[in-house]
């Protein structure tokens, strides 16, 4: 019993960190793709939006919400096609980054396009 317990111990451990870890990073993921939507929102109605802006909304979103990862840095881009979010976090040597994509889409002009073909 004394060599089982601490394996159990140890097992308990990994697996508590394990979900900090798949939390953060979910939490992560959610935080860039937000921002990459709200972003391309506002370049298709042609607001003036910048990467700094961008950057500081993502620390908005994820400000408290992380557990394990106390660092986290955002860097976004802005091309006339997409908004891209890189995040990445880190806590001593363990990382975890996430890419995400927005496209810069005009619906309206789909749509008046479609109604001219009827």
């Amino acid at each position: 019993m004394t060599c089982i317990l601490p394996l159990f111990a140890l097992v308990f451990v990994f697996g508590v960190w394990g979900s900090f870890y798949y939390h953060d990073k979910s939490i992560l993921s959610s935080c860039a793709y937000e921002t990459a939507v709200v972003g391309s929102t506002k370049v298709r109605e042609k607001e003036t939006i910048t990467e700094g802006l961008l950057e500081e909304a993502f620390q908005e979103r994820i400000r408290g919400k992380c557990i394990l990862f106390s660092s986290v840095d955002a860097m976004a881009q802005i091309d006339e096609e997409a908004v891209v979010v890189k995040a990445q976090g880190q806590r001593k040597n363990m990382k975890t980054a996430v890419v995400h994509t927005a496209a810069v889409t005009e619906p309206e002009s789909y749509i008046r396009k479609m109604r001219k073909l009827k």
